[in-house]
């Protein structure tokens, strides 16, 4: 089942505040962005199949480069041409290709986050190519009371971000919930 930001902001309320009141102003920010943080942490820790993405773009026109999602993270697995069962590209580092022969399928990742990410890929695709593959996104950014959180365990985003909040106040209960949220994660 789905929680929102609202959920877990309700949550770190009913502890913190001692009142499910929603916070306002600084503090509304201050948890949201700590409930952010969370999210991002728990994130990096695994390879969690929620952040897992499959895409299967086909090409109207004949190219070599892809653009990837603005959330890409990494490959999670080859590149496939749909059509050709077997057909994979293998991937490399960029100054690879200088040793690889013309007629060698192969791809590699240029680019960053900030300015995006694409594939280069060897040789040339053909017009009304099909390929398939995965990739681990990062999740989504809570920017509104009603966004999906992608972390399924609404206890551990609720008891982690009040582990944040205790230790930023240098609360001595800050070691109790941090150990706490790492049992659940």
């Amino acid at each position: 089942m789905s929680y929102t930001l609202r959920n877990v902001l309700d949550d770190v309320a009913s502890f913190v505040n001692q009142d499910p009141a929603l916070a306002t102003g600084t503090d509304l920010t201050s948890q949201a962005n700590l409930i952010n943080q969370t999210q991002n942490e728990w994130a990096e820790t695994y390879q969690w199949k929620s952040l897992r993405r499959i895409t299967s773009p086909t090409f109207t026109l004949s190219t070599t480069s892809l653009a990837l999602p603005a959330n890409f993270k990494k490959m999670m697995s080859p590149i496939a041409n749909i059509a050709i069962a077997g057909n994979g590209y293998e991937e490399i580092f960029p100054w690879q290709r200088l040793s690889k022969s013309p007629d060698a399928q192969y791809y590699y990742i240029l680019g960053d986050d900030a300015a995006g990410k694409s594939i280069q890929i060897n040789p040339a695709l053909a017009s009304g190519v099909s390929l398939v593959f995965d990739y681990q996104s990062y999740p989504s950014s809570l920017a509104t009371l009603a966004d999906a959180v992608t972390c399924p365990s609404r206890p551990f985003m609720a008891s982690r971000t009040i582990a944040k909040i205790l230790a930023a106040r240098s609360d001595p209960r800050f070691p109790t919930f941090k150990s706490e949220s790492d049992d659940l994660m």
